[in-house]
């Protein structure tokens, strides 16, 4: 496991992953698990796909997965 790999009770906790619209929008999943978008080159098109209305979550919850491992 690596720092990039989001926990089961961050996801739980913060991304609210299954709570429909209050779920991250920046969360992205791989064959290793959910990361986080955030500071990454796909944020842009997630902030500008929410602005447009086309994204089911809608939840912004931190600053960061990477933030959190970088404190």
């Amino acid at each position: 496991m690596t720092d990039d790999i989001i926990t089961e009770v961050w996801l739980k906790d913060t991304c609210l992953l299954g709570h429909g619209e209050s779920t991250c929008a920046f969360l992205i999943l791989d064959g290793s698990g959910f990361q986080c978008a955030k500071g990454t080159g796909i944020e842009t098109t997630i902030r500008l796909r929410l602005a447009e209305g086309m994204m089911g979550a809608k939840g912004d919850n931190c600053d960061g997965w990477n933030e959190r491992v970088r404190a």
